[in-house]
């Protein structure tokens, strides 16, 4: 039987980006052929930018009824529903992992404009996007995307014209802290400002609430719980984060999926895993059920 593990690492960004770069990511099939692939990506507080150099993914949210073709090199944003993804064996995709402040910094826009986008490159930045994603296509290897990117990042940034909100990097800290698990006023009080500053900031730099991203990072800390230990039972899972009961956490896990927690794990494919961070290198070949 034909092996169709793909290839799949992270790499660290260079020190004078990791205030705005959380790693770079790399997937690639080892073989072509027909096999497809469904993924569901949920809303998660990763996102960036990607770059196919293989097979074509195409993408629909679930109240969408055709899949749109992805541009090669795309903007994925904040999303506060579920994103389906469709591919088939050949990919070949490098991955930006931008930290949840980032969004204004680098797009020169206030990021809620681009929730629930995904937007190509060169739309955002014109002709420098555009030779972004030729020069990402045409790379020798690995290596060479990540100087290529970063350059480009360096060049973005490094302009200063828009910058991060250090009240928003705290916020977004003290929220991960607290696993999600915080109350806004907590959260603006702690901060030293109103609770409608902090709403206007967040949209701003973020794209999403302060309060809907405290959610994601509650469901998210559900996929680093099974990624540690995938026999836990989910009455652990709701003590452990901190839900009033079962019903309670099953309610939130169907709002940011639209199915049941076992519905959606019975299920889980190796691209929803990357996006919601877990997997490991190592562990690519413990996640190919697909769907």
């Amino acid at each position: 039987m034909q092996n169709t593990t793909p290839y799949f690492t992270q790499y660290a960004p260079s020190p004078w980006l990791a205030d705005y770069v959380d790693s770079y990511w790399v997937l690639e099939d080892t073989v072509m052929g027909q096999q497809e692939f469904i993924d569901k990506i949920l809303p998660t507080v990763k996102y960036g930018m990607v770059f196919h150099y293989g097979q074509p993914t195409y993408g629909k949210h679930d109240h969408q009824k055709e899949f749109v073709l992805h541009p090669n090199g795309l903007f994925a944003s904040k999303i506060n529903r579920p994103l389906l993804v469709k591919s088939s064996l050949g990919r070949k995709i490098f991955g930006v992992k931008l930290k949840p402040h980032t969004t204004y910094a680098v797009l020169g826009i206030p990021a809620i404009q681009v929730t629930n986008h995904t937007l190509a490159i060169d739309t955002l930045f014109g002709a420098s996007g555009n030779e972004l994603t030729e020069r990402m296509q045409n790379a020798r290897d690995t290596q060479d995307r990540i100087r290529i990117i970063e350059s480009f990042l360096a060049f973005r940034l490094g302009k200063g014209k828009y910058k991060t909100s250090d009240t928003v990097r705290f916020a977004v800290d003290r929220i991960r802290q607290h696993l999600g698990d915080i109350s806004m006023k907590s959260l603006a009080d702690d901060a030293c400002v109103s609770e409608r500053q902090m709403q206007r900031l967040f949209l701003q730099h973020v794209g999403v609430s302060p309060k809907f991203f405290a959610r994601t990072v509650r469901i998210n800390y559900v996929f680093d719980l099974l990624r540690i230990n995938n026999s836990l039972q989910w009455q652990d899972i709701v003590f452990e984060c901190g839900y009033f009961d079962q019903s309670h956490f099953i309610k939130e896990f169907k709002e940011f999926s639209n199915e049941t927690p076992d519905a959606f794990f019975r299920k889980q494919s190796l691209m929803s895993a990357i996006f919601q961070g877990q997997v490991v290198d190592e562990e690519v070949s413990l996640l190919q059920n697909f769907a």
